[in-house]
């Protein structure tokens, strides 16, 4: 009986033994995981941060390069790769995958891999065709005025090097899938004065552009905002105030320290802007846009909803496109004017980060598991 219970217990002790053997090689497993896991977020992020055009137009499709290698404090690495997926098609958007490796210290250091896929636009190719562009209805009231004749915004043509090298081309005045409902004395003028899309997935490309985009955004507002000031802030050293939250560069004030700042400009949601001055980049409303007052825009508006401009004033100078994420409507009062300005929209687009690579906002970051 003596022996019999050695044996029991001899067991239980062994089975003890084992469970706390596995329980012990689990845990180190799960904290060299994590460990690897941060190591390889880690070299993502050191991945990113080394992104510029240069590099990624020396990637051809199909082939990679090693981006980064480094290791943390803790002695844990991270190796990074940068692959090129698209078909290399200079009309379109260059798709490349980073994917980071972490490994953990330690003679059984774990091994994680997480990526993001990075877009790089090739240029201002997600506006504009026209001076405005609608998915639905155009109603104009007397003295609204669409004008797609490209034309360079006065208080940038007393300066030859601005928009010297950049033709104009001439654009049709309003593109639309609806119909155009002109009051008596409103105006529109372009190359034709109004046309239909070329693509019927023309908006639903703007709605994904918004996405896209407002990942760069420099400014960013909750939907529903009412903006009664909007100007051009400096700091005491000369320098442009860049994190002032109402600072949308100075467009029409070429000796201003923010001449040469667009920002990217985000609204996830309805936006009112009531300021008489002015702005100039890419704004991006979600939802529905109204512009009151005097207010002047120089460069690219992206509206998901509807836009309203005027009466009393509201101007544009660049390209509009309106619909991506809903009807699209428009309503242009009397004093309202949209005017097409390559110039404006070129400036914009290469001032601003949106060529600048960034991660995709659906994929901005997911693991590799094997």
């Amino acid at each position: 009986m003596a022996l019999f219970a050695l044996v029991i217990v001899g067991a239980l002790v062994a089975g003890g033994y084992l469970v706390a053997v596995r329980q012990w090689r689990a845990t180190g497993a799960g904290s060299q995981g994590g460990a690897a896991l941060y190591a390889a977020d880690a070299g993502l992020n050191a991945g990113l941060a080394r992104l510029d055009l240069g590099v990624l137009d020396s990637v051809r499709p199909g082939d990679g390069l090693t981006l980064a290698k480094g290791s943390l404090v803790s002695g844990d690495e991270y190796s990074v790769r940068l692959s090129r997926w698209d078909a290399g098609h200079d009309s379109g958007p260059a798709y490349y995958l980073i994917a980071s490796e972490g490994r953990a210290h330690g003679a059984r250091g774990g091994r994680r891999q997480v990526a993001a896929m990075v877009r790089k636009t090739p240029g201002g190719d997600f506006c504009c065709g026209a001076g405005l562009e609608a998915r639905g209805a155009v109603r104009l009231d007397s003295g609204a005025v669409i004008s797609g004749l490209d034309i360079v915004p006065d208080s940038w043509a007393v300066d030859a090097e601005l928009c010297g090298d950049i033709e104009l081309h001439d654009r049709p005045g309003i593109v639309t899938d609806g119909r155009v409902l002109p009051a008596a004395g409103a105006l529109v003028q372009g190359t034709p004065p109004v046309a239909s899309p070329g693509s019927t997935d023309e908006f639903g490309d703007s709605g994904r552009w918004l996405q896209e985009l407002a990942v760069s955004a420099d400014l960013r507002y909750p939907g529903g905002t009412v903006l009664a000031h909007v100007g051009p802030a400096a700091w005491a050293n000369g320098e442009c105030g860049r994190s002032s939250p109402s600072n949308w560069g100075a467009p029409a004030a070429p000796g201003h320290p923010c001449f040469t700042y667009f920002p990217v400009i985000h609204a996830a949601g309805d936006l009112i802007v009531g300021a008489s001055a002015s702005g100039q980049g890419i704004l991006l409303v979600d939802g529905d846009l109204e512009i009151r007052g005097g207010f002047e825009f120089y460069g690219v508006i992206l509206v998901g909803g509807g836009l309203t401009a005027g009466p009393g004033g509201g101007r544009v100078l660049g390209g509009v496109r309106v619909g991506g994420l809903g009807s699209g409507s428009v309503r242009v009062g009397g004093g309202g004017e949209v005017h097409y300005s390559g110039c404006a929209v070129e400036r914009a687009v290469e001032g601003s980060k949106v060529q600048a690579p960034h991660p995709l906002a659906q994929f901005g970051w997911f693991e590799i598991l094997e």
